[in-house]
């Protein structure tokens, strides 16, 4: 026998107005990015001996942390393949 309880799939509010409003925004969601926001996700990427020296090499040049560099350098050739 289910343990499902039938009353826990009834809307919470009573308001018909609420309940409307709500299944509304859910379809109407947009997600809007912003360059600018703190980094939160990653991916790993493996790279050769000689990649990384290249990377090591342009943040030693631009003084600044190979992670932030190379995070720069791929959101600069990322968007400039998409303008092809």
């Amino acid at each position: 026998m289910s343990k499902l309880n039938p009353n826990s799939l009834k809307p919470k509010s009573k308001n018909k107005k609420e309940v409307d409003a709500f299944i509304q925004g859910a379809n109407s969601h947009s997600t809007t990015l912003n360059p600018d926001e703190k980094p939160s996700q990653s991916f790993t990427t493996p790279v050769n001996a000689y990649e990384l020296d290249l990377l090591r090499r342009v943040s030693e040049k631009n003084d600044r942390s190979m992670r932030k560099e190379s995070r720069r350098l791929l959101v600069k050739m990322l968007l400039e393949e998409i303008d092809k």
